[in-house]
C-alpha cells in the first residue's frame, strides 16, 4: 500500500508538476541569450544618462566660464575658444546688459546617445567689473 501511493505521488511530481521541465532541453541557453540582451540594453541606457549628464556639466561650466572672462574684460574670440576647449562643437549665445553679461552654451552629445537627439543647454550671468 505504502508503495503505491509513494508510486502515484512520484508519477505525480515528474508527469502533472514537472512535465514542462523534463524535455527542455536548451532552455537554460535560451533564458540567458535572453537575459544577456537585457543586460546589455540596461548597460546602454545607463551610458548614455551618463554622457548626457557629462555633456549637461561641461556646458554649466562653459558657460560659467565664459560669462566670468566677458564680465573681466576678456575678448569674444578668446572666450569663445575657452568654451569650445570645455564643450566642443556647442553654440554660444552672447547677451549684454548695461550691468551684466549673460552668455547661453547649447550642445547636443554625440556618440551612443546621438540617436536620442537630446539638446543640453546651460546659461550663467556675472556682473560687469
Amino acid at each position: 500500500m505504502k508503495n503505491k501511493l509513494r508510486h502515484k505521488y512520484v508519477y505525480f511530481l515528474r508527469h502533472k508538476l514537472c512535465r514542462n521541465f523534463i524535455n527542455s532541453k536548451g532552455a537554460v541557453t535560451a533564458e540567458a541569450a535572453v537575459n544577456s540582451l537585457s543586460i546589455a540594453m540596461l548597460l546602454a541606457a545607463c551610458m548614455s544618462v551618463l554622457i548626457i549628464m557629462h555633456g549637461q556639466f561641461s556646458v554649466y561650466e562653459a558657460a560659467r566660464t565664459g560669462s566670468r572672462m566677458l564680465a573681466r574684460g576678456e575678448s569674444d574670440q578668446v572666450v569663445y575658444e575657452r568654451i569650445q576647449d570645455i564643450a566642443p562643437l556647442s553654440d554660444v549665445q552672447v547677451n549684454y546688459s548695461t550691468n551684466s553679461v549673460t552668455v547661453w552654451v547649447t550642445n547636443e552629445p554625440i556618440g551612443v546617445v546621438s540617436w536620442l537627439r537630446t539638446t543640453v543647454v546651460a546659461h550663467s550671468t556675472s556682473g560687469l567689473e
